[in-house]
């Protein structure tokens, strides 16, 4: 077999470097958000919108602490998730509007990263379940507006 020899081009180097390295962060964060919708943690941090610890958030999600930790600064580094507070006493919180949009993002992303499902399921499982929660809030804002 040839060796084929191409020329690069310098000037697209560095743009392509970004994007690759840009594409390694949004899979680190695309498998924390599938690892802390499988564990539970991202159900306990979107659970209430008040600021917790990674500690608190373990316990409450039956996790150890240093996992959570690591997974929520990686949420947070990838603006997923708010993170106030430093060394050790950071505290974790997500807003309301992004309750519902990050527990389906989970939930496709760990049905794609790993429960092994094709696309098709995957999606098809997460629209079910979103159809779910969606129906579920909806019920309960007619149950406040008639109340």
């Amino acid at each position: 077999m040839a060796a084929v020899e191409s020329e690069v081009n310098k000037d697209c180097a560095p743009a392509f470097n970004t994007r690759i390295t840009q594409l390694m962060r949004e899979a680190t964060v695309s498998t924390a958000l599938a690892v802390s919708a499988r564990a539970g943690l991202l159900a306990e941090l979107c659970a209430d919108s008040s600021p917790a610890t990674a500690l608190a958030l373990a316990t409450r999600s039956n996790m150890e602490a240093k996992h959570a930790r690591e997974l929520l600064g990686c949420l947070s580094s990838g603006g997923l998730v708010n993170c106030a507070g430093s060394d050790g006493g950071e505290m974790f919180s997500v807003e309301e509007h992004q309750r519902l949009p990050l527990m389906e993002s989970g939930l496709l992303f760990q049905a794609l990263l790993l429960d092994r499902f094709d696309a098709g399921t995957a999606f098809a499982m997460v629209e079910t379940r979103g159809r779910r929660v969606t129906n579920l809030i909806s019920s309960m804002e007619c149950e406040v507006k008639s109340a």
